[in-house]
């Protein structure tokens, strides 16, 4: 199945790119390339299947060209959306270079507006995108990968060992344990996969300004 998934999303962005070509949008696979902070060589390979595009790539397609995302996907058959169609999807990115900036903002909504956002099939809802950096939740979680999150609020039940995004006063993915006394929940311990090289640690509840539920993962080097 994830073949044919493949196959099928090499043969629309074949046909996405010769009709750039043919608009006169773009010239080559160089130029391509360019635009998606890539390689000619890379680009080849996408076209030839042996490769996929990344969530900014697909974003910066829909901003230059306004590329419908559902098309590439095979959810729809129109390639480009109407001019008066929004471009603005409901997942928020947060890359990695601008989650330090989102873990000190007093106005964490207004910063969020301001970032790239971005749709994916069957993904409903206003959802955030966080880029992780680093190996500590490897391996099932890489330097690079996105993980696409629902926002959830201060009190609103969690799962004990499940991965969720914590923002103190940086942002981390982890497994997360709850620590109550006869009082409630107090703290919340945060474990990484990579045990060996990353200890657990505790944090006090009231350091902790959001919490995203993680919904899906997308690699960084297969968004399929």
């Amino acid at each position: 199945m994830e073949h044919e998934q493949k196959k099928e999303f090499a043969l629309r962005f074949n046909k996405l790119f010769e009709q750039l070509k043919a608009d006169g949008k773009i010239k080559n696979k160089s130029a391509m390339g360019e635009l998606l902070g890539s390689y000619n060589h890379i680009i080849k390979e996408i076209l030839d299947g042996r490769r996929t595009l990344t969530i900014e790539q697909i974003h910066k397609l829909s901003t230059h060209f306004g590329v419908n995302t559902n098309y590439l996907f095979g959810f729809s058959e129109q390639m480009f959306l109407a001019e008066s169609s929004p471009t603005k999807g409901n997942i928020t990115l947060v890359v990695q270079k601008a989650q330090a900036g989102y873990a000190l903002q007093p106005d964490n909504n207004h910063f969020l507006q301001n970032q790239p956002s971005f749709s994916l099939p069957q993904m409903e809802g206003q959802l955030f995108a966080f880029e992780i950096s680093g190996d500590s939740m490897l391996p099932h979680i890489a330097d690079g990968d996105l993980l696409i999150c629902e926002d959830i609020e201060r009190g609103q039940p969690l799962k004990d060992n499940a991965v969720y995004v914590v923002v103190t006063d940086t942002v981390v993915a982890k497994r997360v344990q709850q620590i109550r006394d006869n009082q409630g929940l107090q703290k919340l311990r945060l474990l990484s996969d990579n045990s060996p090289l990353y200890q657990p640690y505790e944090v006090e509840l009231n350091e902790v300004r959001k919490m995203f539920k993680v919904k899906r993962k997308i690699s960084n080097q297969n968004i399929l």
